[in-house]
């Protein structure tokens, strides 16, 4: 009996051990990493937060007491500009993946996509601003949304999609209703934030945006809810058996472009996935299913799901693995903002088995899911038209690809009716300063062919230009 109790007492003791929660840190020096390696050599699933020098944003609790504990910008700095601060510097302006409602949740933004427009970076303000108990809501402003918050007795205006806000005449953050009935208050500002040298300020500061908030007519509270499953989720990593995640840590690259995890899953694994970052695209062969639908891995046409559907999903089930899978995931670049020596550290279950790598990026690409679009064929098709841009070597090629592009552009009549040429060669070349400022390797694996290509595609569509008037 005495023998049966201790085997139970060891038994209860066991599974209480592998159930624990543990903690693992990888340190690491920003000059000397640029890709962080987490591989799981176990043959259990690891189940893991992730946090970067103990910034925790794995739930809307935890990013509600960051925060909170946010040090002041400047004395008595008040709560609501901390959060209007957080969010701009944590997310940034760029083409939506999707503009559904779940781009709303603080922690798909702020742990995963990174990027959105005003709509969501708005409502990403207002619904963090209702969690820290203000009153608050987003305006849509003849297209343009900003958040509006009561505070000590008065409304005031954020862009945060712009980082601005404007004063009254009495020095206060002004109103939505004030911005609406005082023009001045935005064409000649009593105080201005930013410099007449700075490339934004003719739009800030611009009639253009007095307009926005003075047309009345279209302007309209913006619905900045989302699901109850995304308030309620905590981010928590599953790694599958045997398998990897490799994603780009360097401050360097925390600019605006969207940046990818690549998730390696071995050959023949199948298994059920919980990863909870959006989902950019995959590459491999066999069978996935993912919300009650069994698709096919190489027909999986992630761009759809993400644009139509209303409910997102973070569960997957690998139900054919033929070859080694790789699953890439939309993952905020501003996450990895650092310091000399950095801590990167994982908490969770089944960690015993995890090994870390760090790399300096020479070989990491990223897999672009819109290379099907037909202006992006078109693009790439102008290569072939040239026999001089074929095997150029990386950096001439780009050299000449986009000054051809440019100058086809400049020289379509059509096009110039709608289209800003300069605007467009300002926005390009400003995109391309950064990677150009650090090694040749950086720069190249920012603009190799499919990224270049990438980059124009995105650029002219957000300038409204289209395969047909092309």
């Amino acid at each position: 009996m005495k023998i049966k109790l201790y085997f139970l007492f060891f038994s209860i003791f066991l599974s209480i051990s592998c159930n624990k929660i543990q903690e693992k840190s990888f340190y690491y020096e920003n000059i000397n990493t640029e890709l962080i390696e987490i591989k799981n050599n176990s043959n259990k699933t690891a189940k893991f937060k992730i946090l970067i020098n103990n910034n925790d944003f794995s739930s809307e609790t935890a990013i509600i007491s960051f925060i909170k504990n946010m040090e002041n910008e400047y004395e008595n700095e008040p709560l609501e500009m901390k959060a209007f601060r957080f969010v701009r510097d944590f997310s940034f302006h760029e083409n939506p993946i999707s503009e559904i409602n779940w781009t709303f949740s603080p922690l798909v933004l702020i742990n995963s996509l990174g990027g959105a427009l005003c709509g969501s970076r708005s409502a990403v303000l207002t619904n963090i601003l209702h969690k820290l108990g203000f009153d608050a809501r987003s305006w849509c402003i003849e297209g343009h949304v900003v958040t509006e918050v009561f505070s000590n007795n008065k409304w005031k205006v954020l862009d945060v999609d712009n980082g601005m806000y404007y004063f009254n005449n009495n020095m206060e953050i002004a109103s939505y209703q004030e911005l609406c009935s005082e023009e001045d208050l935005i064409i000649n500002p009593i105080c201005e934030l930013i410099d007449k040298n700075d490339f934004y300020y003719s739009w800030i500061y611009s009639k253009r945006m007095a307009d926005l908030y003075s047309s009345l007519d279209d302007n309209c509270i913006f619905n900045n809810t989302y699901s109850e499953d995304l308030e309620n989720m905590e981010i928590i990593f599953e790694l599958p058996a045997n398998s990897k995640i490799k994603f780009p840590i360097s401050e360097k690259y925390s600019t605006n472009l969207y940046s990818y995890l690549e998730l390696t899953i071995p050959k023949s694994h199948n298994t059920k996935i919980n990863f909870p970052l959006v989902l950019a695209g995959i590459k491999g062969k066999g069978k996935i299913k993912y919300q009650n639908q069994v698709l096919d891995i190489e027909n999986f046409n992630i761009e759809d799901l993400l644009k139509n559907q209303e409910n997102i999903s973070f569960d997957y089930e690998i139900l054919e693995n033929e070859n080694t899978l790789k699953l890439y995931y939309f993952i905020n670049p501003f996450l990895f903002k650092s310091n000399d020596v950095n801590e990167l550290k994982l908490i969770g279950e089944n960690l015993n088995n995890i090994q870390f790598k760090q790399y300096i990026r020479n070989d990491f690409s990223f897999y672009y899911t819109r290379k099907q679009s037909p202006m992006y064929n078109l693009l790439d098709s102008l290569i072939y038209k040239n026999p001089e841009f074929i095997n150029q070597d990386t950096s001439n090629f780009n050299a000449d690809y986009i000054e051809y592009i440019i100058n086809t552009l400049e020289n379509n009549k059509t096009i110039e009716q709608n289209f800003d040429i300069n605007k467009f060669k300002t926005e390009f070349i400003s995109i391309c300063e950064l990677p150009k400022k650090y090694s040749k390797t950086d720069y190249l694996s920012y603009l190799k062919r499919e990224n270049t290509i990438l980059l124009l595609l995105q650029l002219l569509e957000f300038n409204k230009l289209s395969k047909e008037n092309y």
